[in-house]
């Protein structure tokens, strides 16, 4: 009950304008027309610069599509309402929309660990392919649904880091026993060869840290961890981000709610989320490189390549992992299916583009060299 009255006085009772919205930019006109309020509630601590950025462009996109007629009021991670709370509250109505990754999800959403992504599956690029063109939408679309929520695609982590380690990991031995902040199937293969998964939010990350709760933490790229403080914690920062190379990131709306706006809002929803997904996507990645060579270069932290052996292990383990999950129920194993489809045409295809290319830019040669920008 305390609960239920924070949420009607913290998204009911105050401001009608979204965080980051813009809303008071709006002409006269528009603000005087009836505005609907939409409530929005993210897993995400509050930096519009981390994963919670998709909330805030949805948030702006929806403003400005709509001429502000529609409004959506952003409600962060907190101590009154936990991150893990999220889907209950939008499905009980309590909330109109939620933001997250679909694995904070697993047990209530259908095959929410394979919608998140794979362990050495999409890139960013081929998880948007795979999303419009290859079904991975429609089966989204299947799985909310069967939990009472409409399904938007709402951003994405970008390329990812393995983690944050407080010891070396030079072989898949040196994961057993280690307690790691690792969601997703990422996480069941870490406790398949032996690793204690602990489940947190982000805004515990830092708290878990120092008190020794873990010894281990995977969260997003190096602007969302050091947005997060981990660069902090001293340990070594881990490559290549084996357990998810990219992260979908999600809007979910509560079906009546949904059924219950005319067409027009509907499509304004859905091209705000599209539009957010993308613009989450871009400011990870132009933001990463910078973050990561501030760390290193700035803060002293120390970067670590997991080897070919371990990483040969880990994505034999992930396999067994993956076929066990997919094998629990039909459509689990649908949906991993066709993930596995269009990443073997991928693996045929980038040979040829993504992979030769990039092999290509690490050739010794002359080449221009940028010059130094005053914000550097």
């Amino acid at each position: 009950m305390q609960r239920r009255a924070f949420l009607k006085n913290s998204l009911l009772g105050g401001s009608t304008v979204a965080l980051g919205s813009g809303l008071s930019g709006f002409p006269s006109p528009a603000l005087a027309r009836e505005r609907k309020l939409l409530r929005m509630q993210t897993t995400w601590p509050q930096d519009t610069q981390g994963p919670g950025a998709g909330a805030v462009y949805f948030s702006e996109n929806v403003a400005l599509l709509s001429e502000g007629t529609l409004a959506v009021e952003i409600q962060w991670d907190s101590k009154d309402i936990s991150a893990f709370e999220t889907m209950d509250a939008v499905q009980s109505g309590e909330i109109d929309i939620g933001h997250s990754a679909p694995y904070y999800w697993k047990g209530a959403l259908p095959a929410a660990d394979f919608l998140s992504g794979i362990p050495f599956g999409f890139t960013s690029n081929e998880l948007d392919a795979w999303l419009e063109l290859g079904g991975g939408r429609e089966l989204a679309d299947r799985a909310y649904r069967d939990v009472g929520c409409k399904f938007l695609p709402c951003g994405s982590t970008g390329p990812q880091m393995a983690g944050w380690f407080s010891r070396s990991i030079s072989s898949i031995s040196d994961l057993a026993d280690l307690r790691i902040r690792m969601p997703g199937l990422g996480g069941e293969v870490c406790k398949a060869a032996g690793a204690s998964v602990v489940l947190l939010p982000g805004s515990e990350i830092d708290q878990a840290i120092e008190s020794g709760a873990i010894d281990a933490a995977s969260w997003m790229g190096p602007h969302a961890d050091e947005r997060l403080g981990l660069p902090e914690s001293g340990w070594s920062y881990g490559y290549p981000g084996w357990q998810a190379p990219a992260v979908l990131l999600d809007a979910f709306v509560n079906l009546d709610v949904w059924v219950n706006l005319n067409a027009s809002e509907r499509t304004i929803l859905q091209k705000a989320a599209e539009l957010a997904h993308r613009q989450a996507q871009v400011t990870a990645q132009a933001n990463n490189q910078r973050a990561l060579r501030h760390m290193v270069e700035d803060k002293g932290v120390e970067l670590f390549s997991f080897n070919e052996e371990t990483l040969i292990a880990l994505a034999d383990l992930s396999g067994e992992v993956m076929n066990d999950f997919a094998t629990a129920n039909s459509f689990s194993n649908e949906v991993f299916q066709s993930i596995l489809r269009f990443r073997e045409d991928f693996l045929g295809w980038s040979k040829y583009t993504d992979m030769a290319l990039l092999k290509a830019r690490q050739l010794k040669y002359s080449f221009p060299t940028a010059e130094k920008s005053g914000s550097e």
